[in-house]
């Protein structure tokens, strides 16, 4: 898989979007302690600074174990105080299909930094990775994470019951999609697309 400017600082109009490193660990490490960031996902909080720095450090790579899909992660921090509010995530696969997720602090949850960040991570992968295909997966009692996927577009292509289990119960899932749309010369705007910082 081939990296597009994986060290690229991403910024909107109210956020900066920074590729993951290990040092991001000790500034998201204290807004993912929220157990209710975890609610709906097969996770839990991480254990400890050191684990996260571990994680991040893999991360750095950018790739996959076998380097065929591209593993990008951004630490999202606000532009006007720096303060880090979260983290998005996107998975390429080779057929130029990809997976999104964020996690936001909970604290920072309603003030549209997550449709922001990843209205900029769209645009990312349909303009410099020529993704097609965009999915992600939604447990169904996430009310908020689904209003937020039909708001950056998304439609909702499959329900699996019983998806997955996790926190002693099974899940019940939603898959989501978006498809880049397909405009001729004539029509490609002639500048990047705004982030949508409805929300």
């Amino acid at each position: 898989m081939q990296l597009i400017h994986p060290e690229s600082v991403l910024q909107t109009e109210r956020l900066v979007l920074e590729p993951i490193k290990q040092r991001h660990a000790t500034l998201l490490y204290p807004i993912l302690q929220d157990s209710r960031i975890y609610q709906y996902i097969p996770q839990e909080p991480p254990a400890s600074v050191e684990m996260l720095e571990q994680r991040y450090q893999k991360l750095e790579r950018r790739l996959s174990p076998v380097g065929d899909e591209a593993w990008l992660n951004w630490a999202v921090c606000l532009k006007l105080t720096g303060q880090y509010v979260g983290r998005v995530e996107a998975s390429v696969l080779p057929n130029r299909n990809a997976y999104l997720a964020y996690v936001f602090g909970f604290q920072f949850w309603g003030n549209g930094y997550a449709t922001e960040a990843s209205q900029r991570i769209l645009q990312l992968l349909f303009d410099d990775y020529g993704v097609t295909e965009v999915k992600s997966e939604v447990d169904t009692r996430n009310e908020a994470s689904v209003r937020l996927l039909e708001r950056l577009g998304f439609e909702q292509v499959e329900y699996r019951a019983a998806g997955d289990f996790f926190k002693g119960s099974p899940s019940d899932e939603y898959i989501y999609r978006k498809v880049v749309a397909i405009q001729s010369v004539e029509q490609q705007p002639n500048t990047a697309l705004e982030p949508n910082n409805e929300r």
